[in-house]
């Protein structure tokens, strides 16, 4: 089963927005990943740590290299491991890196770079998958990246 049938609903439908057009189904995309948590690389056991009631910056790239687009907007969401989601943040990818434009061959994605910031203040603690959906005109692109984030008091 792929990653794409648990994101919960929420996630994609608060994509929508009051008065647009529905998107297209959601799409699967294996072009994103997540470099950061404040400037730092995920922990040895492939994760990030921060306090509750924190304010982070996520840094990394998200861009559909098969179509070879960039999303106009990134969303970030939290996923419990009851299945729970949490909206984080959103933000526009802006930031240039010709390492994925070279890696994929494709210039079109060097503005895949993004860095959105959040507050876990409403996130409780516990361990969580970090899902990525990004708006490409009337569909959705959802990536999960590989790292989870830890949130302790």
């Amino acid at each position: 089963m792929s990653f794409l049938k648990k994101v919960p609903l929420l996630c994609i439908i608060s994509l929508i927005g009051c008065g647009m057009k529905p998107p297209s189904p959601a799409f699967q995309i294996d072009g994103c990943a997540l470099d950061s948590v404040d400037g730092a690389s995920p922990l040895e056991n492939s994760k990030f740590i921060t306090q509750k009631n924190q304010s982070i910056a996520f840094n990394g790239w998200m861009a559909d290299p098969v179509l070879g687009s960039v999303p106009n907007q990134i969303f970030v969401y939290l996923i419990s491991q009851n299945g729970t989601p949490y909206a984080f943040g959103n933000g526009a990818p802006a930031g240039s890196r010709p390492d994925v434009a070279l890696a994929y061959s494709k210039n079109d994605i060097e503005k895949s770079g993004y860095t959105i910031s959040g507050k876990t203040v409403d996130i409780p603690v516990g361990s969580y998958d970090i899902i990525l959906n990004g708006r490409y005109q009337n569909k959705i692109g959802v990536c999960k990246v590989a790292p989870k984030l830890e949130v302790f008091e």
